[in-house]
């Protein structure tokens, strides 16, 4: 479980950081509830604290984290309104990119698309852990020609929070 090697790149320390802290939560490492500890991250990162503070004040932001009095920035508890709200937005938003995307999209994407749709039929089938994932990249995929940006982005970050709190 060790995220140094999530530290490389031409991005600045604080990118990296915000990279690895937030890969770390999508994957579970740091369970609902739990305390972030900045001095043992910046052990574990081999990197000072300024660049921890300023990802997690970036994650606080996004919703990833969330600050508490006397105790600093913890992993948000799941609450079922959460979850049905996150889902409600996030089909809307996911279907917006996607209806600007499908027409834009390239035959190669397309077929992309198709062989990512059978791998995932086949996952279910057979109950194979690499189903979420390929979740991901079929949706992604799926909007990855929507011609605004932040409507993406906003789909992209919905996708990632819908993953965690699988």
């Amino acid at each position: 479980n060790n995220m140094k090697g999530a530290l490389s790149g031409y991005r600045t320390k604080g990118d990296l950081v915000y990279e690895a802290l937030r890969q770390a939560i999508l994957a579970g490492r740091f369970q609902p509830g739990s305390r972030i500890n900045i001095d043992q991250l910046a052990i574990e990162l081999g990197t000072s604290k300024v660049p921890i503070r300023e990802a997690i004040g970036r994650l606080v932001g996004e919703g990833w984290l969330q600050m508490s009095p006397h105790v600093g920035a913890i992993v948000p508890e799941l609450s079922p309104d959460e979850i049905i709200e996150t889902s409600i937005i996030r089909s809307v938003t996911e279907g917006a990119a996607v209806r600007f995307s499908a027409p834009r999209l390239t035959e190669a994407t397309l077929k992309s698309l198709r062989k990512l749709a059978a791998r995932m039929d086949e996952a279910l089938k057979t109950d194979d852990p690499e189903f979420p994932q390929l979740n991901v990249e079929f949706h992604t995929a799926a909007f990855s020609a929507c011609p605004f940006p932040s409507l993406k982005t906003m789909a992209s970050s919905l996708l990632e929070k819908s993953s965690r709190l699988r």
